[in-house]
């Protein structure tokens, strides 16, 4: 029996810059979803540099499994040219969580934000 997907999410492109907004707690399915749609913005900029915003204010968890895949894509992320990630969450706790299970931001130009303006603050700094 297939799983369902948990989590939701949108993404918004403006001039270089993705958004990417999670909603709620996801699952392996809820991830891979995101990833494919994030995948699928990114080739479409053909190898442009882009910056990318991540809206986590929204989100509550995600299973281990979520978090596999996340790293996962972080390092299909490290080979695209991104030139900056900006993270906001909503908890420092979902900061130190997300870190410890996504280690392969470490491959990245990524800085952790607590508000939205100070993460767009910093991204134009590569825009």
């Amino acid at each position: 029996m297939p799983y369902l997907e948990h989590g939701n999410h949108t993404i918004e492109v403006r001039g270089n810059t993705i958004t990417l907004t999670l909603f709620g707690e996801f699952n392996r399915q809820g991830a891979l979803s995101y990833i494919q749609a994030m995948k699928d913005t990114i080739v479409q900029f053909a190898g442009q540099p882009i910056v990318i915003l991540v809206d986590n204010t929204q989100l509550t968890g995600g299973t281990p499994n979520a978090y596999e895949e996340s790293n996962n894509y972080n390092q299909w992320l490290a080979t695209q040219k991104v030139l900056a990630v900006a993270t906001v969450y909503s908890s420092e706790v979902f900061n130190v969580i997300d870190k410890a299970r996504v280690t392969n931001k470490e491959l990245l130009n990524y800085k952790a934000f607590s508000t939205s303006e100070e993460a767009q603050q910093w991204l134009v700094n590569f825009k």
